[in-house]
């Protein structure tokens, strides 16, 4: 049986006319040519591909090596089946990839960054080096952030200093020849507030810390953070302990109750927390004049009642007002009229009169 060539569509240019020949022969079918020069695919044979500007057998299509599988010639997929050379990633089994410059095939070491180490980012399935590696996209390189894949521009760590204190104890014990049992890596240890699940370093987690960028590590027997107002926001990140509706800078009792401020010798801590109103030294719950205008050191009190003389309207006891007593620091009580003894009637009781 003849064979004929199948000749590839010729375009011929001219300068006037575009004429375009097609020459055809019998169907029967030819040895394809694997070095013609092509620009594309359909400047191929039927089962080539072009590369690189030359035509050669299809791999996926069972494509032949030279002389092909009809006249006797060996099969280029079945050569790559059995680890030899490889074109691109399509000649390598799903989890493998062609090494170009090996021509082999090997596994696929990643699909993405998270899978490679810090510092470095998955490129044609390998971990490689990139000192500008950003798993997180947040413009912090990974090498220097804290987060390294969660977005964190800010960088906040409210505990940076006591993490830092860790890691230097940590590379110092390491050099001293103590061994890190937990395997902590610089990235565990310093972490910043955005991927840290105990921001204040209290030992309570963030989601049952009521402060929890503030350490406040509970005091109580029972294990409860102060919390003043029971607010459920504790007392050091709280901006109204006492929950009086006055903030705790502005409030002249930040820990008690007192939205009228009252503070009676003007010393700018109010009544209700001031342990000495009258600052005479002696504590309010031991003076007898406690109030502002109540200033008695000697706590002098002549009828030894509760009050003391500087603040008893009755001074001797005697049963009259001081103001209206002919002798208010001497005991005269009235007489059964009602009147005070002043047999002078001077104004002076006879109890005082000399």
């Amino acid at each position: 049986m003849c064979n004929y060539s199948r000749l590839q569509q010729l375009r011929l240019f001219v300068s006037m006319i575009g004429l375009m020949t097609l020459l055809s022969a019998c169907d029967d079918a030819v040895a394809p040519v694997s070095n013609s020069a092509c620009y594309k695919d359909l400047d191929c044979l039927s089962g080539q591909v072009c590369l690189d500007n030359e035509c050669i057998s299809d791999l996926f299509q069972g494509g032949m090596s030279s002389g092909g599988s009809e006249q006797g010639g060996e099969s280029i997929a079945g050569d790559l089946a059995n680890g030899d050379p490889c074109l691109d990633d399509w000649d390598c089994q799903s989890e493998e990839y062609c090494d170009l410059v090996e021509r082999s095939c090997f596994p696929k070491e990643c699909y993405t960054d998270e899978e490679c180490q810090l510092g470095a980012v998955c490129l044609l399935s390998l971990c490689v080096t990139d000192v500008n590696a950003d798993r997180d996209r947040d413009g912090v390189p990974d090498l220097v952030d804290n987060c390294p894949n969660r977005v964190n521009t800010d960088q906040d760590n409210s505990d940076r200093l006591e993490e830092e204190r860790l890691w230097a104890q940590i590379e110092a014990d390491t050099v001293d020849g103590m061994q890190n049992t937990m395997n902590l890596s610089r990235e565990q240890v310093i972490r910043g507030d955005q991927c840290d699940d105990d921001d204040d370093n209290d030992g309570i987690l963030d989601i049952d810390d009521n402060c929890p960028l503030i350490k406040n590590a509970p005091r109580s027997e029972e294990g409860n953070q102060a919390d003043l107002d029971g607010d459920r926001v504790g007392d050091v990140c709280d901006s109204d302990q006492d929950d009086d509706a006055i903030r705790n800078d502005e409030d002249n009792c930040p820990q008690h109750p007192n939205p009228d401020q009252l503070d009676r010798n003007y010393n700018g801590i109010g009544d209700v927390c001031d342990f000495d109103d009258d600052h005479d030294s002696v504590p309010n719950y031991l003076d007898n004049c406690p109030l502002a205008d109540g200033f008695n050191p000697d706590q002098s009190n002549i009828d030894g009642d509760y009050a003391g003389d500087l603040c008893d309207e009755d001074i001797d006891g005697d049963g009259v007002l001081n103001d209206e007593d002919n002798c208010p620091l001497v005991y005269n009580p009235p007489l059964i009229n009602g009147v005070q003894r002043d047999t002078d009637q001077d104004g002076v009781g006879d109890a005082c009169s000399q």
